[in-house]
């Protein structure tokens, strides 16, 4: 029982040994705290087509532009599940969902190669309408045991 006590404890001293940085709060450590505006610069792209662009960070806010897919952007902070951004090209600038930004491009699957090749077509064969589907076996059911009780272990 003592031992349990002193390690509450000495838990307790060190979580407030560590508050007393000054630099954030335990709230912000455990991630709990989402009135909290951080500073995250970086180049990000839009994840969607037409991500809507707002005035302040949040959903009933006025819309002030829109972002075409993987266009790229500079974000300066995050608050509240959004993030504040400036387009690289400048057109526009405001508040967008954080979820759908990206912060490195997809690939396209093609190597730098000559792209111009002509490609194998790799989509699904379209069956023909006059053929039949194919015939299905339907497998026998077991028969069913008699006799003893029900039983949660016995299926039958």
């Amino acid at each position: 029982m003592v031992g349990r006590k002193f390690s509450s404890a000495l838990t307790l001293l060190a979580i407030l040994a560590a508050g007393c940085s000054g630099q954030s709060s335990p709230a912000q450590w455990l991630g709990l705290d989402s009135k909290s505006t951080t500073t995250d610069k970086g180049v990000f792209y839009s994840s969607v087509e037409g991500l809507t662009v707002r005035n302040a960070p949040s959903s009933s806010a006025s819309i002030v532009g829109q972002l075409a897919l993987h266009q790229k952007v500079h974000r300066s902070k995050v608050a509240d599940g959004y993030a504040e951004i400036k387009a690289a090209d400048g057109s526009v600038g405001g508040w967008v969902v954080n979820a759908k930004l990206i912060w490195k491009l997809p690939t396209t699957g093609t190597s730098n190669a000559d792209t111009s090749e002509t490609t194998e077509d790799t989509s699904t064969p379209v069956p023909d309408s006059d053929s039949s589907p194919p015939a299905v076996e339907v497998p026998e059911q077991p028969a069913r045991k008699s006799g003893g009780g029900a039983s949660v272990f016995d299926p039958y």
